[in-house]
């Protein structure tokens, strides 16, 4: 539009076209606020499903390690009973040997 016509239309023109200017960027502006919350919302979405994955991932570590303690608690005992076992063992070997290696009269 050329200056010298907005000067033509008048006091009414001018502000008309003033109105068409502000509302035309008042759209624009709505269409990019909308776009913001579009994306706010979508990554608000990612961001709830990324809290839901760390959350259960750290759910089932804690589930993993509670089983490893008790596997590693359960071969402790295991390994205390094999311990036990030997020795009682050695011993009766020892006290077998012994009684056999002492001469008679």
């Amino acid at each position: 539009m050329d200056p010298l016509s907005l000067t033509n239309l008048g006091a009414a023109g001018l502000i008309a076209a003033m109105w068409l200017v502000e509302r035309r960027a008042a759209a624009a502006r709505e269409r990019a606020l909308e776009q913001a919350h579009d994306r706010l919302m979508s990554e608000r979405q990612d961001a709830d499903t990324l809290i839901r994955l760390v959350r259960d991932s750290t759910r089932a570590l804690v589930a993993v390690e509670r089983t490893q303690r008790a596997v590693l608690a359960l071969l402790e005992r295991l390994a205390q009973r094999e311990g036990a076992k030997a020795s009682r063992c050695q011993g009766a070997k020892g006290a077998e040997t012994s009684a056999l290696d002492t001469p008679t009269p």
